[in-house]
């Protein structure tokens, strides 16, 4: 049995064939229950940590370039987006100036095969 360690939601095809040229194909979907991203990015503190909302599952293709990324304030107005998200937002709106210190929620969806997506809340701190 092969062994396999997806980061995001995968779908495996196996085939198998006998000594006889006999094959049988067999399918599997492996759910994946990913980490969110931080929970607090702290941009232009000049210590170099937590400066971007990253995401561990943006490291590999496919979800590396076959992603999108919705970051909304408070009261659900989009203040950010991009697609592919890159693990760079540093609490910019889209015009990349500063939005003020609070709660942002995100939806990160990963693409290629079946959709999955990351949601969470990030708190700003500058």
């Amino acid at each position: 049995m092969p062994d396999v360690s997806p980061i995001f939601l995968s779908t495996y095809l196996l085939t198998v064939t006998d000594a006889n040229g006999c094959t049988a194909t067999e399918s599997a979907v492996v759910n994946v229950d990913s980490k969110q991203g931080p929970d607090i990015i702290t941009p232009g503190n000049e210590d170099g940590k937590n400066d971007e909302l990253l995401f561990p599952e943006l490291e590999q293709e496919p979800a590396k370039s076959a992603n999108d990324i919705v970051i909304f304030n408070r009261w659900g107005q989009v203040v950010f987006k991009e697609a592919p998200y890159r693990n760079n937002w540093t609490g910019t709106r889209q015009d990349g100036q500063a939005l003020p210190e609070g709660t942002y929620y995100y939806v990160l969806t990963l693409r290629g095969g079946n959709n999955s997506a990351i949601h969470g809340s990030v708190l700003l701190i500058r």
